[in-house]
């Protein structure tokens, strides 16, 4: 009898421990599964990141090549109007000497011009003179 009741005590006590070892089991089994389930939902949420940061950066460079291409555009108008400036800034200088080369010229003209005024003047009184001696004989002639 107390073998048996022994027997059953550890056919009992082995009976718990199956069945605990089944429960372990199966809980290691859930486990698994939901370690597997949050690898999938990590590695998809790493996709998605690896996504956005592909997106970003294709973002980053496009508006970094259009950057590039408007800092190229604004050299180019610079270097343009720089050009355009300097050719101004000659034709500036050309048309300044002409004009100080024409004020000359008007300067001389005007000084000849005076001096010629003064050579007729003095011819003109020089003949109004001798109209007057003209005058001044025909009378004594007369």
């Amino acid at each position: 009898d107390a073998v048996t009741k022994k027997a059953e005590e550890h056919e009992a006590a082995r009976n718990d421990m199956q069945q605990e070892m089944e429960t372990l089991a199966s809980t290691l089994v859930d486990i698994q599964q939901e370690m597997e389930t949050l690898e999938c939902a990590k590695m998809a949420e790493v996709g998605d990141l690896q996504k956005k940061l592909v997106n970003i950066a294709a973002a980053k460079e496009a508006e970094t090549n259009s950057l590039k291409e408007n800092l190229e555009r604004t050299q180019i108008s610079l270097n343009d109007t720089l050009i355009k400036k300097d050719e101004l800034m000659a034709e500036n200088e050309s048309l300044q000497q002409q004009i100080l080369a024409l004020q000359s010229d008007a300067s001389k003209l005007t000084a000849e011009n005076e001096a010629e005024m003064g050579n007729l003047r003095d011819e003109l009184a020089s003949v109004g003179m001798q109209l007057d001696d003209s005058k001044e004989n025909a009378k004594m002639l007369a």
